[in-house]
């Protein structure tokens, strides 16, 4: 993860969620799954519209995901 590792420590990331990350990006969880032919899709949603800070780390997490081949699909309640 690299530079990632980085960017997500200063965004307040836990050790789990840098586990997580880990993870998906090293494309173990696409790899488990890619031999079924599914799309792998991470769907959060959230109570209410995020922070300015929060938008910009789920913004960020996005792109590490999408890179592993995985969707990561974001929104909130308060959006439907």
């Amino acid at each position: 993860m690299g530079d990632n590792r980085r960017g997500l420590t200063h965004s307040g990331a836990s050790a789990e969620d840098l586990s997580v990350l880990d993870f998906i990006q090293s494309g173990e969880l696409a790899a488990s799954h890619a031999t079924q032919g599914k799309l792998i899709v991470i769907r959060i949603v959230a109570q209410h519209e995020p922070s300015p800070r929060a938008a910009d780390f789920i913004q960020f997490v996005t792109k590490i995901v999408n890179q592993a081949g995985v969707e990561l699909e974001f929104g909130h309640l308060g959006s439907a």
